[in-house]
């Protein structure tokens, strides 16, 4: 009788955690397909980078659909259409993307529908733009030279000069922007001519008539960081920098 009754008992756990395991299996795909359903990327953001939406999806749920963007203050709602034919949508994922540009730092809510019934959300951060561009002439590593890039900037109105925001393209350097991130005002490079005369070159292009300021420090990586006085180049108002240093930095 105790054996009987033992061996019952270990049945019934064993249901029990079968039981658990098929709502997990039930469940996962789900909540899976939920999550994955629309992307934000890059996932962090600054108001320098185009910021792409992608809205995914299955043609055993819904066939291919194109979507349009519409941005009202925090709020982005993304209006798909399904691609309707005479020959029915072949199986398989397929996916559609929105790229916006010049989004203002804050905290955004996106609403993805199809055919006007919500598919899909997601909330994503803009960070303000870096203000430094940082720039790696013979690549970075510890007790390596770089440098850190400000433009300082005289806007129309302001009661001061302010910091241009920073977008980085490569190692060796990048540009500024003013006013909005699709219009580069300052652009900045700087080589590392060590093996030929035994400098760093700087090269510097403004794109504006606005008054500004660009500043660079020279600095070592290690513990702690290492940096130089930082020297100024300045551009008066209705003038331009045109910099080709071949000798700005030992």
């Amino acid at each position: 009788m105790a054996s009987t009754k033992s061996t019952a008992g270990v049945s019934r756990r064993w249901r029990a955690r079968l039981l658990a395991v098929a709502l997990l299996l039930l469940l996962a795909p789900a909540s899976f397909a939920q999550v994955q359903r629309l992307v934000v990327a890059p996932a962090q953001p600054t108001a320098s980078d185009p910021v792409y939406l992608t809205v995914l999806g299955d043609s055993a749920e819904h066939c291919f659909s194109v979507f349009y963007s519409e941005v009202s203050g925090r709020q982005i709602r993304l209006r798909g259409y399904e691609i309707v034919t005479i020959v029915p949508c072949g199986p398989g994922p397929w996916s559609s993307q929105v790229r916006l540009d010049g989004l203002a730092p804050g905290s955004y809510d996106v609403v993805a529908d199809i055919d006007d019934h919500a598919y899909a959300t997601a909330s994503f951060n803009v960070a303000p733009p870096p203000s430094e561009l940082v720039t790696w002439p013979g690549g970075p590593g510890y007790f390596q030279t770089f440098f850190r890039v400000e433009v300082l900037v005289q806007r129309p109105g302001a009661a001061g000069p302010t910091p241009a925001a920073a977008v980085r393209v490569s190692d060796l350097g990048g540009y500024f922007w003013f006013f909005q991130p699709e219009n580069p005002e300052v652009q900045v490079k700087i080589l590392d001519g060590h093996a030929i005369n035994g400098h760093y070159w700087l090269f510097v292009s403004s794109l504006t008539n606005l008054p500004h300021t660009v500043r660079i420090r020279q600095c070592v990586d290690g513990d702690p960081v290492s940096c130089a006085e930082p020297r100024d180049w300045v551009s008066p108002a209705g003038e331009g920098l045109d910099v080709m240093d071949v000798n700005a930095f030992l």
